[in-house]
């Protein structure tokens, strides 16, 4: 895969910064929530199509993250991270975590609030997949609540449930961090590779690794 690029040093961002704020200067001016939500918008079409200024791209995506999110857009919020990630070495999970936190205070109708829920269901998937439950503990509040303001009880009820899951999960995790240790001093150990095993296979669904290390 591509090799992704440093964040630009603090000079060169603070420079394409004054760029882009002048050029959208009149977009910037306004308080008005869907002219933000425009601009947002516009700053990453215009992101994305910046491929010869590592500075103004990262400018351009990250300023599209911050005004959407306080827009309430967490579409185009998560787009603008997505991008961002794809081009630069930041930490897509937190970023986007963090992105629909402020989507879900700063959200208005039930549009977008159902978008916040929808939005939030594979990203703590992926949190799950990247070991990161801390995330998930910050991620399950805003599905609900989110869920809650659209009124999508259905969607309620599966954050409760799959929260549920995912603590579980979380137990296994402790677990198989618990024992890696000794697998590294003794694999052949059977409390270890139960551990171990259990967490490949019921929460990873490696069942090729995990089955192994169960048959010890």
């Amino acid at each position: 895969p591509k090799a992704k690029l440093p964040v630009p040093d603090p000079i060169s961002e603070a420079r394409a910064e004054l760029v882009v704020r002048e050029t959208f200067k009149a977009e910037y001016e306004t308080d008005d929530p869907s002219s933000r939500q425009a601009l947002a918008e516009k700053l990453w079409r215009t992101g994305i199509e910046t491929t010869d200024n590592p500075a103004a791209r990262y400018v351009l995506l990250r300023e599209a993250q911050h005004i959407a999110a306080d827009a309430g857009d967490a579409t185009t919020a998560i787009k603008a991270v997505n991008d961002l990630a794809h081009s630069f070495a930041v930490s897509a999970l937190e970023l986007q975590t963090s992105a629909l936190e402020i989507a879900r205070e700063r959200a208005r109708t039930r549009e977008q609030h159902s978008a916040v829920a929808n939005v939030c269901f594979p990203l703590i998937d992926d949190a799950v997949a990247s070991d990161r439950f801390d995330l998930v503990e910050r991620l399950a509040p805003v599905v609900l609540s989110s869920a809650l303001n659209a009124m999508e009880l259905s969607v309620a009820l599966r954050d409760e449930y799959r929260l549920k899951e995912i603590r579980g999960f979380r137990k296994e995790f402790d677990a198989a961090q618990k024992h890696a240790g000794t697998l590294r001093q003794m694999p052949g150990n059977p409390e270890a590779n139960l551990a171990v095993g259990r967490y490949f296979c019921f929460v990873l669904g490696d069942w090729e690794k995990g089955l192994v290390m169960l048959s010890l």
